[in-house]
């Protein structure tokens, strides 16, 4: 099935909002923001509708830069690569000529805040100092790689991003990303990438860097000392990497701490959460991890 809600309901004989140019490419990504249960990134795409109709030229000036990388992360999740802008702007007013789109969307973002079962926090906030005091992040909410990439600025319009999940690098913030996928299959992940990664407790994580890692090279040592030079360790982890056929966003741990490390090519690590994760998700983790 392809399309939008919004052409469905024509199909059916409803009157709806007109289609616009690309409504199909554009109605099939929707899907691509269903995960969204944080209300710092809810607010920034209604904060996008309301500038529709707007003058290209006011668009960058209406956004703070953490709305700006918030609305530029709805824009990868939502505009095919096909017909994507080359700007921030453009993409709002392709979105704009677009009105059924914008209608299912005025309708969708509600509903995603109504659903959501976690209470998040930002990263802004006292348990991470050393960030950019605008990170757009939130602890327990879920986000997809793009997401994490977008709001860090690792990926824009002018710039595409080291796509690798596992480990990312922002030398800018001085933060090592760790992508963590719970259930791992032979079919899907090599055997040198099988890592043992487990949660311990809901504050305690078991974690394995890269299989070619030793603890006296540049990297081992910076996971073993990054409190000590002001580096930030944050733990996303899924349980499963496909759901019915989709791709499953990470759960935001937020920033952990150094506890403990032993051997190496790959070395084992415990790390600790600053924030317990939820309940439910420390449950489901348990199960995956088993």
């Amino acid at each position: 099935m392809r399309g939008c809600w919004s052409g469905l309901q024509r199909e059916a004989g409803l009157t709806v909002p007109a289609p616009g140019p690309h409504e199909d490419l554009i109605g099939d990504r929707l899907s691509g923001i269903l995960h969204v249960d944080d209300p710092l990134r809810l607010a920034a795409y209604q904060r996008l509708l309301g500038l529709l109709g707007l003058a290209e030229s006011a668009v960058n000036d209406a956004l703070t830069d953490a709305e700006r990388r918030l609305v530029t992360g709805f824009h990868f999740a939502v505009i095919p690569s096909r017909i994507a802008p080359s700007s921030l702007a453009e993409s709002v007013a392709l979105l704009h000529a677009h009105p059924a789109i914008v209608q299912e969307l005025r309708e969708l973002i509600p509903l995603l805040d109504e659903q959501s079962d976690h209470l998040t926090y930002p990263l802004d906030g006292p348990e991470a100092p050393s960030l950019h005091k605008e990170m757009p992040l939130s602890v327990h909410a879920r986000h997809t790689v793009d997401d994490v990439l977008t709001a860090f600025g690792l990926l824009d319009f002018d710039k595409t991003a080291w796509k690798q999940t596992g480990v990312i690098r922002d030398d800018r913030t001085n933060s090592d990303l760790f992508f963590v996928t719970l259930e791992k299959s032979e079919r899907e992940y090599s055997p040198s990438t099988l890592y043992k990664d487990y949660a311990i407790s809901p504050t305690l994580f078991h974690w394995e860097s890269q299989s070619t890692t030793t603890q006296q090279s540049k990297t081992g040592q910076r996971y073993i000392h990054h409190g000590q030079h002001g580096g930030n360790i944050l733990l996303f982890v899924r349980g499963r990497k496909k759901q019915d056929g989709r791709t499953v966003p990470y759960i935001f741990l937020g920033p952990v701490d150094y506890v403990s490390h032993k051997g190496e090519r790959p070395i084992s690590f415990v790390w600790r959460l600053r924030r317990p994760m939820p309940a439910d998700f420390f449950r489901q983790a348990k199960v995956a991890s088993a």
